[in-house]
């Protein structure tokens, strides 16, 4: 009886913290996209940087200057080995570089989004600061219905144990 209790007061409890912890603002929301946007951007350059210097390390005379101080009696297998070397971390950058193009372009539009949601938000902040000076404030809005129900909730599951506790040392 008392585990079945213990996991009501707990689900309840639960679900309430997760709705509160649903109410982050638009506008943290926006900075959030805004960073995860400047990391995308950040590492594409960076791929971007490396991609360049393996076109300039694909040339043939580069190849060959590579091995220019290693002396070997097949030259000719080296060379293709670096060339095909550098050729699949090109094709990895090339295709890591698409995917961040993807990602930063879902970013763009999230990040639009939100600030569009940032603005409806701010506007309707305003909105209601214009309602509360032309009418009274109530007392019962509903994040205080919420946390009232909460602790009515706490208080009866805590009598209730109470009592089953009472109950049982008494037998």
């Amino acid at each position: 009886m008392t585990t079945r209790l213990g996991a009501l007061v707990f689900i309840f409890l639960l679900s309430a913290v997760s709705a509160f912890a649903q109410e982050v603002s638009a506008a943290e929301n926006v900075e959030n996209l805004r960073g995860q946007l400047a990391d995308v951007q950040n590492q594409e350059t960076d791929l971007k940087n490396r991609l360049d210097q393996l076109e300039v390390d694909l040339r043939p005379e580069n190849i060959e200057r590579f091995f220019s101080g290693t002396g070997s009696t097949r030259p000719e297998e080296l060379r293709e080995q670096r060339r095909r070397q550098l050729q699949s971390e090109k094709d990895r950058i090339t295709n890591l570089l698409t995917q961040l193009d993807l990602k930063r372009s879902r970013l763009e539009t999230a990040v639009a989004e939100a600030e569009a949601r940032a603005y409806q938000q701010s506007a309707l902040g305003q909105a209601a600061l214009q309602r509360e000076r032309n009418e009274p404030s109530h007392f019962f809005t509903a994040a205080r219905l919420a946390i009232g129900i909460s602790l009515a909730v706490l208080v009866l599951a805590g009598v209730a144990l109470l009592l089953i506790v009472k109950r049982r040392q008494s037998v």
